[in-house]
């Protein structure tokens, strides 16, 4: 029922576009002649009183493709005998936690848990005070900014950029794990395009 509701609106907007056109085109070739003067005047008044019919907002579908990763190893995430706090505020002590591979997790707490803090400690993005996380087996520490960027995705709760961006440059800085010295290639602007 919406795509008749839609199409009937579509041809209400094309037929009202015509006829536009047709009234604007007498308008243009007569308007500089005086036998037709009262003619253009009145199409001129018309127009101006037309209640323009808006165009049909497209509903546009977007696909997105996730590739098959590489297979994880079977212990995908491990933290053991985490520590961290801040100031005298203790957030973990001894905190062991492990996710296997096709297991999903949820994390939940109250505020001020350390929910931000146990993801960001598995990012990489904060060391905890004493204890190992590893990823795939390896230690967190020992990777590189580019690999762990290419074997997990962070997305803080309050994103900061600190420039205007359009999106399409926004989805092209999540291929920077994967380019070279000579920035986005001819495969990763096709990949911004897809996920566009």
């Amino acid at each position: 029922q919406r795509a008749l509701g839609e199409q009937q609106r579509q041809a209400q907007y094309e037929r009202q576009q015509a006829m536009l056109a047709k009234e604007i085109k007498f308008i243009e070739k007569f308007k500089a002649r005086a036998s037709h003067a009262a003619q253009v005047q009145s199409r001129v008044k018309k127009l101006d009183k037309i209640e323009r019919v808006e165009p049909p907002r497209r509903r546009q579908s977007v696909q997105f493709e996730f590739r098959s990763p590489p297979r994880s190893g079977d212990d995908v995430i491990s933290l053991r005998n985490i520590h961290k706090g801040y100031g005298d505020q203790q957030i973990y002590q001894g905190f062991d936690f492990l996710v296997r591979r096709k297991e999903r997790w949820c994390v939940l707490g109250a505020n001020g848990a350390g929910k931000s803090t146990l993801l960001a400690c598995l990012a990489g993005l904060r060391r905890p005070d004493d204890g190992t996380v590893d990823l795939d087996d390896a230690d967190i520490r020992r990777l590189s900014p580019r690999a762990r960027a290419r074997r997990m995705g962070f997305l803080p709760q309050t994103p900061e950029i600190a420039w205007s961006v359009d999106v399409e440059t926004l989805v092209g800085l999540g291929r920077t794990p994967f380019v070279g010295a000579l920035g986005l290639g001819a495969a990763d602007r096709e990949a911004v395009a897809r996920a566009l």
